[in-house]
């Protein structure tokens, strides 16, 4: 996500440098990208082994939901980030481009579009991303009577959280470029 975001921001400012910086760097970006996951999560293949494997079982709760802070926290920070870089790059490209530049080049309209796409992802990957720090909550509480209807209702909103950000985004990447 935030690779996405800075990809926006150089399409957008270094419109030149924007193909060359990318293929140059773009082994680098891809292999942190794959090992990201790892730097983060890694250290439990080894400190929990048997809970990777059955992630619900009762001795594992407190994995379960330490794993699913990790997760919350990590994504929430890298939807923040890409916020940051998508509202701030939209906003100087308000400031730097009038409405006669921007009519002028197609490039930038693409970029323009493709900027708020990535924008509107991160927000749904970040609101995705706070409602993962809830999921432990209601796991535990799954049984409870009392709890019944708000597992429901969040359950719901965390697959609806779920289906928008990984299936709308998709979408919106088709259709604005």
């Amino acid at each position: 996500m935030v690779s996405l975001s800075l990809n926006r921001f150089t399409s957008i400012f270094l419109i030149t440098k924007h193909k060359t910086i990318w293929i140059k760097y773009f082994p680098f970006i891809l292999t942190f990208l794959l090992i990201y996951p790892f730097i983060v999560g890694g250290f439990t293949f080894f400190t929990y082994s048997t809970c990777r494997i059955d992630i619900y079982a009762p001795e594992c709760l407190n994995y379960f939901k330490a794993d699913y802070y990790r997760s919350a926290i990590s994504n929430g920070i890298c939807a923040i980030l890409s916020l940051i870089i998508g509202i701030s790059t939209a906003t100087f490209y308000k400031l730097k481009f009038t409405n006669e530049a921007k009519a002028q080049t197609r490039q930038l309209k693409i970029e323009h579009k493709l900027l708020l796409q990535s924008v509107w992802s991160a927000s749904l990957f970040g609101f995705f991303a706070f409602l993962g720090v809830f999921y432990p909550y209601f796991y535990e509480k799954k049984d409870d009577p009392e709890f019944f209807v708000m597992n429901r209702i969040y359950g719901f909103v965390q697959d609806l959280a779920y289906i928008s950000y990984h299936y709308l985004s998709i979408i919106l990447l088709f259709v604005f470029s």
